[in-house]
């Protein structure tokens, strides 16, 4: 009889739970249509700019004759702080592009009389093609791209220099700069103690 009654409670909790679908603890399947929030963005959906090419940044004449402005923020520099520069640059293209701000591309030569003293091209194989700030210039506009020298000399191959940092006093420097081969003006400034 025992037997019967146990039958007849399973049979009973069995329909029951048939009747009322799954249970709570269930978890229910994925909704279908339209999901109520936007797949996620890839940093790479923006347009890749290209690099520029010495036609783009050619025939702006920023400066009497050259195509590069190359200026200083002040007339002298003590041995405390690095000579800064800046080279500006036209994009005389219709199309934005973009360089980066390395040896490879962007070629600083500081001469005081007939001595070469720095070329930034002299240990460019020390630095990857990659490396420097990426910097976007627009098409028509005009871009500064700064530059900063701290007053030491540079032998062609990177040789090491034997003498300590050179850093002369009280003499004046001409630097000059060039990107993608483009050279700009000159610029004169004074190193002094």
């Amino acid at each position: 009889m025992a037997g019967i009654v146990i039958v007849i409670v399973l049979l009973v909790m069995i329909i029951k739970a048939l009747a009322s679908g799954p249970s709570s603890d269930a978890k229910s399947p994925p909704p279908t249509g339209k999901q109520s929030s936007a797949p996620a963005e890839s940093g790479s959906a923006q347009p890749k700019i290209a690099a520029c090419s010495a036609k783009q940044l050619a025939g702006a004449r920023l400066a009497a004759g050259a195509d590069i402005l190359l200026t200083h923020d002040k007339n002298a520099y003590t041995a405390a702080e690095p000579v800064t520069l800046v080279a500006q640059v036209k994009n005389t293209s219709a199309e934005d592009c973009s360089l980066r701000n390395n040896p490879h591309t962007v070629v600083l030569k500081v001469m005081s009389g007939s001595d070469r003293i720095f070329d930034s091209s002299d240990c460019a194989a020390n630095t990857p093609e990659d490396a420097g700030d990426l910097i976007v210039v627009k098409s028509g506009e005009t871009t500064d791209i700064p530059i900063s020298w701290d007053a030491t000399r540079s032998q062609q191959g990177c040789r090491e220099i034997a003498e300590k940092p050179f850093r002369a006093q009280d003499a004046t420097y001409v630097a000059t700069v060039k990107i993608l081969d483009i050279a700009s003006d000159e610029t004169q400034f004074l190193l002094v103690p």
